[in-house]
This record gives structure tokens, sequence and C-alpha cells, in this order.
């Protein structure tokens, strides 16, 4: 069980870079890259499948959300004081902040929405590391790796019959975490899906911050060094970053998602360990990859990625779509 949790350090940090977790090493380099690339032009993601692109566009709000405008100034003042105290009690519990939240977000500012979700995560993101210890332990491991061999979905409590296991899964759900398993270690993870209800009362940044936030978590990218989504989904992803950090570089969240921008650079330029952007035998380009790079660069323009992406895919063409010298030294000069 101890070389599992050493697998299981090196998988949580694949796992874990899905939620903006990993070291920001590199960030302002992609940041700075994207603003200068992008500034006389838009992201247009016209023609692009449209399941991981930016929900519809947030200045459609009808209006739940018109307090910053018309509403109590004295009552947002109130709620926002209370919010406040709840939260700064180190007792806190984050169900108690997530119900808080449902009842009194839409009487805030989006301002004041905005505050209370971005603090509502931070919790999570210290209470993470609690729950961990918690998943650490041998016993509970193995109670979720047979229900795993069973085929029994142990994020539902009402499938588990040890108590122990099935008080830490209410515990995990309550405070707005999910399950997830590699290298044979179970561990929660934050469920940005909660975020989801919220978005329309939040500023437009932090809205559209935590809907790429909820497509990571509800599918994360990588598994076990493998890839879990598809080639044009990380293409997809990818212009979510870029429009992000394009629209909203003075955003709290534009070093962040610039970071989540950089990880899809690299995997699309030369994918993953065990789902290389080559295959290993033949050192021939994965043609899932070479049919969905063609079609982004066919039906989008307006991006920087894209026209790097196309210069690199003239590259590849030229060289047979072989992993040649010449296509190395091309591609390790675009991720520098």
């Amino acid at each position: 069980m101890k070389v599992k949790f050493v697998l299981f350090g090196l998988s949580l940090g694949i796992v874990a870079a899905s939620q903006i977790a990993c070291s920001n090493q590199g960030v302002n380099n992609a940041f700075q890259g994207v603003k200068q690339e992008n500034s006389q032009t838009a992201v247009s993601t016209e023609g692009i499948e449209q399941e991981d692109i930016l929900s519809p566009s947030l200045e459609e709000d009808t209006g739940q959300n018109a307090t910053s405008e018309n509403g109590n100034k004295d009552d947002n003042e109130a709620i926002m004081a209370e919010f406040i105290e709840l939260t700064s009690d180190e007792n806190v519990k984050i169900a108690d902040v997530i119900d808080f939240i449902q009842k009194n977000v839409d009487t805030v500012s989006k301002e004041n929405a905005s505050t209370m979700l971005l603090n509502l995560e931070e919790l999570q993101i210290a209470y993470r590391t609690v729950l961990e210890e918690k998943y650490f332990s041998q016993e509970i491991q193995a109670g979720f790796i047979e229900m795993l061999l069973d085929g029994i979905d142990y994020t539902n409590p009402e499938n588990i019959e040890d108590e122990g296991q099935k008080s830490l899964v209410q515990e995990t759900r309550s405070h707005g975490f999910t399950i997830d398993q590699a290298e044979g270690t179970v561990f929660p993870i934050i469920d940005y899906t909660i975020y989801e209800d919220f978005r329309t009362y939040a500023t437009e940044d932090i809205a559209d911050y935590f809907h790429i936030m909820a497509i990571e978590s509800a599918k994360p990218f990588a598994k076990d060094a493998a890839l879990m989504i598809e080639w044009d989904k990380v293409i997809d992803r990818l212009l979510q970053a870029e429009s992000f950090i394009t629209k909203f570089d003075s955003s709290s969240k534009a070093e962040e998602i610039a970071s989540l921008y950089r990880r899809y650079e690299r995997i699309a330029l030369l994918g993953l360990d065990n789902t290389p952007l080559f295959d290993y035998d033949g050192n021939t380009m994965k043609e899932e990859a070479k049919e969905a790079y063609e079609k982004a660069i066919a039906t989008s323009e307006g991006s920087a990625f894209l026209e790097k992406l196309k210069n690199y895919m003239d590259v590849i063409a030229e060289n047979d779509y072989k992993l040649t010298k010449e296509v190395i030294e091309f591609r390790d000069n675009l991720i520098k």
C-alpha cells in the first residue's frame, strides 16, 4: 500500500493540474505571449464543437442580479458582513458556506457574489488537504478499491455498507467535492460543477473562470499519464483558455488560466507519455490528432495558437507526418 501511495503522489499531480493546483512556472511567459499575439484580434470559435466552448453570453443576463444598480446597499453590506463573519470562523463547515451562498447570492451585487464564490474556492482548496489525509487510511483505501473492483459506484453513499466509508463520502459531497481514482488510489477533488448554478450572479470573468473549471472537474484531461479527452477537445479547451486571458487580462484568475493554457499547449504539441502525439512505433502522427488539428485550422480564425499550430502542421506535413529531427526542433522552439 505504501508503494501505491507513492504512485498516488505522482498521479495526483496530474489530476490536481486539472484544477490549477500545479506550479505556476512559465505562467507569466504564457500569459504575456498570448496577450501580445492576440492584441489585435479576438478568438473566434466558429465551426468548433461547442461542448467545451464558453457558455452563452453572460451579457444576456435575464436581470436576476440587478442588485448592483437597483438593490438595497444596506442589505448588500449586511449580507457581506455576515458572510465574512461566517467564513472567518476557523471551524466553519464548507457545507454551511455553500448553503449561505445559495440563499443570498441573488441579493448581492455581481462583485460581491464573485467574492463569495472565490472565498468558497479558497476554503475548498485548503480543506482538500484535510480530506486527502482521511482518504490515505489503508483501511479506507482497501474498502474503496474493493468496491471499485466489484463495479460498485463508491461516489454514492447509498451504495456503501461500511459506516466509516459512507460517512467520509457524505462529508466529501456535502463539502463540494467529488471522488476520483488513479494508479489504484481513490482521492477527493473539488467538484467545480457546483459553481455552475451561481455563474449568472458573478462578474463575467469569474463566471467564465468557473465554467472552465467545471469542464475540467467534470472530465479531467488526463489520468495515469494518458489523455482522457479527444484531441479536438484539447484544442477546444486551449481556445477557451486563450480567449479568457485575451478578454480578461486584468482578472484575478488570468494567471491561473494562463497556466492552463500553457498546459494544453504542451499537450497539443507533444501529447502525454501514454498518449503521445506521434506513435512510439514508427513515430507517425496520430491520425485522430491530424484530423482534429486540420479541422480546427480550417474552421477557426483570430487565434494566435491556431496560427502557431498551422505552421507546426505545415512542417509536419513536409516531413510526411513523421517525428523527424526537423519537426522536433521546430516544436521545441514553439514551446520554449
